[in-house]
């Protein structure tokens, strides 16, 4: 009768890989630190307008005094009148 017999594992490549990691994040840390300022490119839209809008928007009163709800309002039967 023949038993398959399991080897233990070794990780072997475990080492290599996180030395291969370390280095390729010190590689990347040199050229742009993680904690350096973000550098906002002058042509960037943010810095076109802080809205979509180009003129600002009416005050609410306004805004209220001007309401069109897209809902009518039946009104109400005599029954629940009272």
């Amino acid at each position: 009768m023949v038993v398959p017999v399991k080897e233990k594992k070794q990780y072997k490549y475990i080492l290599g890989l996180l030395s291969r990691i370390c280095m390729e994040y010190i590689q990347i840390n040199k050229e742009n630190p993680l904690r350096s300022k973000f550098r906002v490119d002058p042509d960037d839209p943010k810095k076109i307008a802080s809205t979509i809008a180009q003129c600002p928007p009416p005050p609410t009163a306004e805004l209220r005094e001007t309401k069109r709800s897209r809902i009518k309002v039946k009104q109400a039967s005599k029954k629940f009148a009272d």
